[in-house]
């Protein structure tokens, strides 16, 4: 029988959690790529916003399941635990993904952000009206930040070939960079009109 070393199964078990913390985050693509806050306790969270206006998000169980035979644990080698561990966190993060994406569109529906382009594929104008409603943020040069779109799987292409259309295109460029000349503007505003903390 192999000692029992509990400081250096408490760092084993501190590894693999931060492995499958890692590989959930990965697994969740875009959504993976938000930044994210630890909520210690309690059963939601409740943002005030400066309007008033309140918003209260619940929580949400995500959870996996694995079944191991127990004759196959002495077995098992170390490749073998962090596939087993990859299975736990694609379940998760598939979970954790639908969640995250059902409450963006409810929230966006809230607001009235939502484009329906009425069945037709995307086209440079649902871009531009996409663009209109959205917040953009820039950098201090005049170029605006890179903004990250999804869209369903089967519109991929369409998606990419409407937004250069969209930025090439001549009955649609001006448009756009009369957009973001716009966008640029309300930007400087908001940053004008921020309060300093200090």
């Amino acid at each position: 029988m192999l000692p029992d070393i509990p400081p250096i199964k408490r760092e084993i078990t501190k590894a693999l959690l931060k492995f499958l913390s890692n590989r959930i985050r990965e697994h969740m693509g875009v959504i993976g790529e938000l930044r994210s806050y630890f909520v210690k306790e309690g059963g939601r969270v409740v943002i005030i916003r400066e309007d008033g206006s309140v918003d209260e998000t619940t929580m949400n169980k995500a959870s996996a399941e694995l079944s191991l035979d127990y004759a196959e644990v002495p077995m098992l080698t170390h490749d073998d635990v962090l596939a087993k561990l990859d299975q736990i966190a694609q379940q998760m993060a598939s979970q954790m993904s639908q969640r995250a994406f059902e409450t963006i569109n409810e929230a966006v529906e809230a607001v009235g952000n939502t484009v329906n382009a009425g069945g037709r594929p995307l086209g440079p104008d649902a871009c531009l009206e996409i663009l209109e409603k959205m917040h953009l943020d820039f950098n201090d040069d005049g170029t605006h930040r890179e903004v990250t779109v999804v869209v369903h799987p089967e519109c991929g292409k369409d998606a990419m070939a409407a937004f250069r259309q969209m930025t090439e295109d001549p009955e649609y460029s001006g448009r756009y960079k009369a957009l973001i000349e716009k966008k640029w503007k309300e930007w400087c505003d908001r940053e004008a009109a921020r309060k300093l903390v200090g």
